[in-house]
């Protein structure tokens, strides 16, 4: 009589053969990594670091684009490079002529890459479920921050343009709460493009294998 496999074998018991899990080995597996019926690779946890910078690399460059190509989509020019760097100078610095010129962006892409590890950090504690909603609930949450509280503090320490008589400045490319001076269409521009780098974010951070099976239960003993 053939000798049965244990329900309580674990994973360490079965040596992957040619990258997949032999037969009889998948109930081990599924009971250490909650997946059904799907054989793990050796490889799979490196290629999901590799997916994970990608999609990070990736909703910074949608971000930038959009900001990018939005004024030709009717909605006003949104320059938030310049907006940082009139917070540390008196007068904007010209783009290829002086180094200065890329302090604003190094702040804003790191600002970036700050919101994505804040995102990371969630994720590993386990204080979200990364997926395409939550993605987007983050994306609002950081339109909200950075339009209520980042950019008034930023529009504190700007060099001031001369006044103008009425309520407008002289200047609407100002660090204003919710870019108000810029008009409504400026609040939402600024809101898709923080939806689309949550959405980024979530879809890319979030486990396949979760979404695509349920947890087998335990064998009865």
């Amino acid at each position: 009589m053939a000798a049965m496999r244990s329900p309580r074998r674990t994973a360490d018991h079965c040596a992957p053969i040619g990258g997949w899990l032999p037969t009889g080995c998948n109930v081990a597996m599924t009971l250490a990594n909650g997946i059904a019926g799907r054989a793990v690779r050796p490889g799979e946890v490196h290629n999901r670091a590799m997916e994970r910078l990608f999609g990070a690399a990736a909703a910074i460059v949608t971000w930038v684009g959009w900001m990018a190509i939005c004024p030709a989509l009717g909605f006003p020019i949104l320059g938030t490079a310049a907006m940082i760097n009139r917070a540390f100078f008196k007068q904007i610095p010209d783009a290829g002529h002086q180094p200065n010129f890329w302090i604003g962006w190094t702040i804003l892409i790191a600002g970036l890459a700050g919101a994505i590890a804040v995102f990371f950090i969630l994720e590993r504690r386990r204080l979200l479920r990364a997926s395409i909603r939550t993605g987007l609930i983050y994306g609002v949450l950081l339109w909200l921050v950075v339009g209520a509280v980042i950019m008034p503090v930023f529009g504190f320490f700007e060099a001031r343009p001369p006044a103008a008589p009425g309520f407008q400045p002289a200047d609407p490319m100002q660090a204003t709460f919710m870019m108000y001076t810029l008009g409504p269409l400026a609040a939402a521009a600024a809101l898709i493009a923080w939806l689309l780098f949550g959405a980024i974010l979530g879809a890319t951070w979030s486990e396949p294998g979760k979404r695509e099976s349920a947890p087998v239960p335990r064998a009865a003993r």
